[in-house]
This record gives C-alpha cells, structure tokens and sequence, in this order.
C-alpha cells in the first residue's frame, strides 16, 4: 500500500504499519527485514565539479 504518510496523523500511520511508538521488537524487526529488505535509498550518482564545469 503506497499512502501519503507525511500527510497523516501518527497514529493513523502507527496503525497502518502495525507498528508502536516505542518501536518494533527485535523479532518483528528481523521479520520485517527479512520480508522487505534493508530500510536504505539508492544512492546517487555525483558528478564532479570538473564535468559539471567542461560541460558547459
């Protein structure tokens, strides 16, 4: 389920992701890392100073 959490109250996005304030237990954890993988954003590809500067 994709949802605008940014847009909604804590509790409702606590519910949706089953989850508590006080954080998930070392087994939910492990399962959910196990179900959905590293909790990580790709990371980006820089450019250096000198090609931004040659290309232009």
């Amino acid at each position: 389920m994709q949802a605008n959490w940014h847009t909604m109250p804590p509790a409702a996005v606590l519910q949706q992701t089953q989850s508590k304030a006080s954080g998930l237990t070392s087994v939910k954890a492990e399962k959910r890392l196990h179900q959905q993988g590293p909790n990580t954003l790709p990371t980006a590809t820089t450019e250096s100073a000198w090609k931004r500067f040659s290309r232009r």
